[in-house]
This record gives C-alpha cells, structure tokens and sequence, in this order.
C-alpha cells in the first residue's frame, strides 16, 4: 500500500494528480482529474493539455464542475490562438470573476513590443489592451478600442488589407493625435499605415504614441 509520503511525492514530482488532456474538439475545454476534486477552490492550480486552438474567449470544465472562462493577463478574455493545439496550459482558479487566470505563455505573444499579435480578416474587430491587429480584409476594417483600461495599456494597428483602418474609441471615449482630439474616429490614408495608442488617462483618453501615415483622417 502507497504511503502518505509516496502519494506526496507524485503530486509534486510528475503532476499527475493536476493533469489532463482535453479532447473536445473546440475550446469549450472538458478535462476530467483523478482523484475527483469536489469543488473548484481559490488558488486551485491546473494543467492541461489541448486539443484544439481557441478561436475567441475560452471556458475549462474540471469533473463537471462547471464551465468558468479562461482569461489572461488577470481579467481579460482570450482572442484567437492565445492558446494553440497540443499546448499544455497552466491556469489558477479564481473565485472572483469567477475565472481561470492563464499563468503559462500566451502562443500569439510572439511578435514585437511586448504585444500579442493577431491577424484580423473580418470588418469589425473589438480591441483588447496589449494587443497588436495586423488588418489584412481587402475591405476597410474597424478597430474599437476598449472601455475599460488602465494607464500605459498598448494597443498598435498595422495595415495590410489594401481598403486600410478606421480606429475608433469607444462611446465617450477621446484618442489624442498632436492638437487635435478624435472622439469618433482616425481613418488611415494607405494600405500600410501603423499606430500605436496608450492609454493616458484610464477609461477615458487614449494618447497617440506614434503613427507611420501620409496624413490620418481625424473626426
């Protein structure tokens, strides 16, 4: 019969007991750990194995406890591809929210600036802070800034797609280029264009911290 000591041993040297792979077929992730835990529990670590990239926000299932999101970076819902196919994950339950926190890597948060980058091909894209959007629809996009955020959050447009960007606040909200203040939009003047904004004042104004463009359309 296993000691109390070996069985300590195997939770803190291979894991086993906090591990499974998911085989759901989409990122609604369903995991399912031995022994059964009989409660999610703050500070309740997990690692998983996926099957599947997430496209948009993310739920995890432990032993049919229930469906509670995934978010990264404390409190934020994940876009496409933060997680890839055979990734293993590792998330802490939070009974605030209640949410998963991602502590493991972000897959899409390979590219520059500290940015998670993300390709968009649709007309309309919701913008999350600390985050890049690479505008690759052949027809004019829509990148709208979230409402809530903090001092210093970043978020950078590039062009690709040859109809270019519209950048826009959220309701009430300002983004400052130079002297002037837009409080519907900045609309790019060519395909490649780039701009990068950082909140200023949190939920409320965003700065222009550079831009690359023969002249932004500013209303």
């Amino acid at each position: 019969m296993a000691s109390a000591l070996d069985f300590n041993k195997k939770i803190y040297q291979d894991g086993s007991t906090i591990y499974a792979a998911t085989a759901t077929g989409n990122d609604t992730y369903v995991i399912t750990l031995a022994p059964v835990p009989a409660a999610y529990v703050n500070g309740m670590v997990i690692n998983f194995k996926t099957d599947v990239a997430n496209v948009g926000p993310a739920t995890l299932n432990v032993n049919g406890l229930g469906a509670i999101a995934i978010n990264k970076l404390n409190d934020q819902a994940l876009i496409n591809n933060d997680i890839e196919a055979n990734q293993i994950v590792t998330v802490v339950y939070n009974s605030t929210g209640p949410k998963f926190q991602m502590v493991s890597q972000l897959a899409s948060g390979g590219g520059g600036g500290g940015l998670a980058w993300n390709s968009i091909a649709g007309a309309a894209q919701a913008a999350a802070v600390n985050n890049g959007y690479i505008v690759a629809n052949a027809a004019q996009t829509t990148v709208t800034l979230p409402a809530v955020f903090a001092i210093g959050d970043t978020i950078q447009v590039q062009g690709l797609g040859a109809a270019g960007w519209i950048l826009a606040p959220a309701a009430g909200d300002t983004i400052h280029l130079g002297s002037s203040a837009a409080v519907t939009s900045l609309t790019s003047a060519n395909r490649y264009d780039v701009i990068q904004v950082v909140g200023l004042v949190a939920d409320a104004e965003w700065s222009t911290s550079f831009v690359y463009s023969a002249g932004l359309t500013v209303v």
